[in-house]
């Protein structure tokens, strides 16, 4: 999808082993459903050459965000299918940054810290105070309106992050469920500039989620045949800036303007959550930032 200063775009791609006899149920959801490709390569004999042709198309599928996101050394002869799913985002914002930054002081874990923060002047900065959970949320609107970056923190210095987690992370508060009943102002916004990189490996971190498909494997994918996950790789990166934002993530998986003044201020200078959400409600990005370093 690629509107005004907006770019959405999303691939699904199922890798099988030449002769590998998939269920013809499982291909058809893949590929009517999910919008999935299915390819037969040849695992075996041409595996430096098929984990080249996936890296390129994943290149080309994040805008070169995501380079040589599947290591040779990870598809051996037992690799019956491989699944990459790919995405990437950019856009600009309705209300953009200047270019140059301005120092505050951003209340990290380790102690307060001068930071170079992105400014603007925003006139509709959604904030949304919640005091009974010492929650607030400040929304920033992105040039296509359709989508918007959330920043969920504490009301206070004092409160960790992990308490924001935690209620998230509970059914007592929908944070998303809120974005219609705060009020817009017209202010300075301030907040840090963010840039992600990192890659895990979700077996590893969600091994008690994900324990049924360690121990037992995906079954009716192959015919007759029980596979075990070998691995989930996961990859981001993302950058919040002055312009807009723009980030992509890979999941792979393998089986065998100048500034106006402005008297208000809103400054981001807490430890703080952040969401990328489209209008309709999927996340399309989710971080925390704790820090400058």
């Amino acid at each position: 999808m690629k509107a005004a200063n907006s770019t959405l775009k999303m691939d699904n791609d199922l890798y099988i082993k030449d002769g590998t006899p998939i269920n013809d149920i499982y291909a058809r959801v893949v590929e009517n459903i999910f919008g999935a490709t299915l390819e037969s390569v040849d695992f075996r004999n041409k595996m430096e050459e098929v984990v080249r042709m996936i890296n390129d198309k994943i290149s080309r599928n994040t805008n070169g965000l995501i380079k040589n996101f599947i290591k040779a050394s990870a598809v051996d002869l037992n690799t019956d299918l491989m699944s990459v799913n790919s995405f990437y985002y950019k856009g600009a914002w309705k209300e953009p940054f200047e270019e140059e930054t301005e120092k505050k002081t951003f209340y990290a874990v380790s102690g307060p810290v001068e930071v170079d923060m992105l400014k603007s002047a925003d006139r509709s900065v959604f904030v949304k105070d919640v005091p009974s959970l010492n929650l607030k949320i400040f929304v920033k609107i992105l040039l296509d309106t359709n989508f918007k970056l959330v920043i969920v923190t504490t009301r206070d210095a004092k409160t960790p992050l992990s308490k924001v987690e935690e209620t998230i992370r509970s059914k007592q508060y929908n944070f998303l469920g809120q974005l219609d009943n705060g009020y817009k102002v017209s202010s300075t916004f301030y907040m840090p500039y963010v840039s992600e990189e990192f890659a895990v490996d979700l077996l590893d971190i969600l091994e008690d989620k994900l324990s049924c498909w360690i121990d037992k494997g995906i079954d009716n994918i192959v015919q007759g045949v029980h596979l075990p996950v070998a691995k989930i790789r996961h990859k981001v990166k993302l950058e919040i800036a002055a312009k807009g934002i723009e980030g992509a993530a890979v999941t792979g998986s393998e089986l065998g303007i100048r500034m106006a003044p402005n008297k208000n201020e809103i400054v981001v200078n807490r430890p703080f959550l952040y969401f990328i959400i489209h209008a309709d409600g999927p996340i399309l990005f989710k971080g925390r930032y704790v820090g400058p370093s």
